[in-house]
């Protein structure tokens, strides 16, 4: 049981401690194309394909300019030009988002971040909640509780999943409330994790008993994240080989490079 507790707190794990990355191409991660006019937006409904790399579920999405402002809000971009509001300016439905499907590596770690932009005025902006769905699994909800009066503010936050197929679906959604006509994302990228000690699995340097339980917990839940120095033989998933291994580095007393 206790393996099994560690294995659904790896679920939870942000970030692989040691690990180095490798960039993996997000389409229009700034949603920078089509270009929308200075100091407005455009709203895109559902099914199209007009945001470069997206198509829009649900109801409807809109681009937006940096420079719009709106009951004394300027709702500038954290990256480039231009962000997107997953509510729109029709529906606000709980539906709505945009979806994109991203190469990845069977077995593969990645590091998924993005940023959620949050104000507060008029009476219909509050701070913003966007919800991702990764293969269509659950919804999570990220909040940016921050909601300053003039300004978006703008909150990173990073997800770790493990690919179990050779493509990887990604779907953010309008997860703030139905009185709140802000949802706020910019600036989404995906890194391929990297392990530089596999085995090392709490990223202290060293290959020994404390790395066990996180282990354990990656072989009873493979895509369950922070796994990425359990796959010791980089190949696929975490297996009964890459168990072999590991156990074999402990009793013969490998070390980190």
């Amino acid at each position: 049981m206790r393996a099994i507790r560690l294995a659904v707190a790896c679920a939870a794990v942000l970030t692989l401690a040691g690990g180095s990355a490798e960039a993996i191409p997000i389409v229009n991660g700034s949603f920078e194309v089509p270009t929308v006019p200075s100091g407005g937006f455009i709203n895109y409904a559902a099914g199209s394909t007009a945001i470069t790399g997206w198509t829009v579920v649900g109801v409807d999405s809109s681009v937006v300019s940096g420079s719009f402002t709106q009951s004394g809000i300027v709702f500038e971009a954290r990256d480039g030009n231009q962000w997107i509001d997953l509510a729109g300016v029709t529906s606000n439905s709980s539906s709505s988002g945009v979806t994109q499907n991203v190469a990845t590596t069977i077995g593969g770690v990645y590091d998924l971040s993005f940023y959620v932009g949050s104000a507060t005025g008029g009476g219909i902006f509050f701070p913003s909640t966007v919800d991702l769905s990764i293969d269509g699994g659950p919804r999570v909800g990220f909040t940016n509780p921050t909601g300053p009066s003039n300004m978006l503010n703008w909150k990173l936050f990073t997800v770790q999943f493990t690919a179990t197929s050779t493509t990887t679906n990604i779907t953010f959604l309008n997860g703030s409330a139905a009185n709140n006509f802000l949802c706020a994302l910019d600036n989404v990228s995906i890194t391929g994790v990297i392990c530089p000690c596999p085995g090392d699995m709490n990223g202290d340097g060293l290959k020994n008993g404390r790395d066990i339980q996180q282990f354990v917990g990656c072989i009873f839940a493979p895509g369950a994240g922070a796994c990425a120095c359990a796959n010791m033989d980089g190949v696929g998933g975490v297996d009964s080989n890459d168990l072999n291994m590991f156990v074999s580095d402990l009793l013969n007393g490998v070390t980190c490079p």
